[in-house]
């Protein structure tokens, strides 16, 4: 099975591509997971019955597990989580105070090399 979340969206697209399914199939999706927040195939009721039946099937949607959480007084949090291939990844929510809003860290641990991204 497939884990969408391991998919971004041109893989996502090639996905369907794949599977006989048209391409607009992967925004569609995306639509459901990181804007609507719905993670219950079922409720996708843009797509075709074949296709969340083809969905359900074939593809999961598993997040990483929370392993820690640390809360500091200035109000960052600090998360490690496990993600499905046995990496780690550590996620810090902080407030900037030169920046409005909120700014996310991500520091993916693979192995023994450290990469940081910020998004």
């Amino acid at each position: 099975m497939i884990n969408l979340f391991d998919l971004d969206p041109s893989g996502l697209a090639a996905f369907f591509i794949e599977h006989g399914e048209k391409r607009f199939r992967a925004q569609q999706v995306l639509k459901w997971i990181y804007h609507e927040g719905q993670l219950d195939i079922e409720q996708w009721t843009n797509l075709s019955k074949n296709c969340r039946a083809f969905l359900q099937a074939e593809t999961r949607l598993t997040l990483p597990k929370i392993i820690t959480a640390q809360h500091s007084a200035d109000g960052t949090i600090k998360w490690m989580l496990q993600l499905p291939d046995t990496n780690g990844m550590t996620v810090v929510r902080y407030v900037s105070r030169h920046r409005r809003g909120v700014h996310w860290l991500v520091r993916f641990v693979l192995r023994h090399t450290k990469v940081l991204i910020a998004i």
